[in-house]
């Protein structure tokens, strides 16, 4: 939505919540379930259409380094698998 003209006469609408979740996608998601089961009142907002999220876009799924599978995973091996699967794009 880049260069979009704002009307600064558009009336804007206030909204209160106890969280707010930026993001629409697996962590924004899981932290806004999370928020909610505890009782808060949560509102997500997102650059993303609903059901749409980045999320979907992750080649290599969706992990993390519990070493409850497997006793030799570590936060090392993750964060290399991390960076492959990212085509080292994020390595700087």
């Amino acid at each position: 939505m880049r260069n979009k003209k704002i009307d600064l006469n558009e009336k804007l609408r206030k909204v209160s919540c106890d969280v707010l979740v930026i993001g629409g996608g697996e962590a924004g998601l899981r932290a806004a379930i999370g928020a909610h089961d505890s009782g808060a009142d949560v509102l997500i907002i997102s650059k993303s259409k609903k059901g749409d999220p980045h999320t979907v876009l992750a080649t290599g799924g969706i992990n993390g380094a519990l070493a409850t599978m497997n006793p030799n995973d570590s936060w090392m091996i993750h964060a290399a698998d991390t960076l492959k699967e990212g085509c080292f794009l994020a390595d700087s």
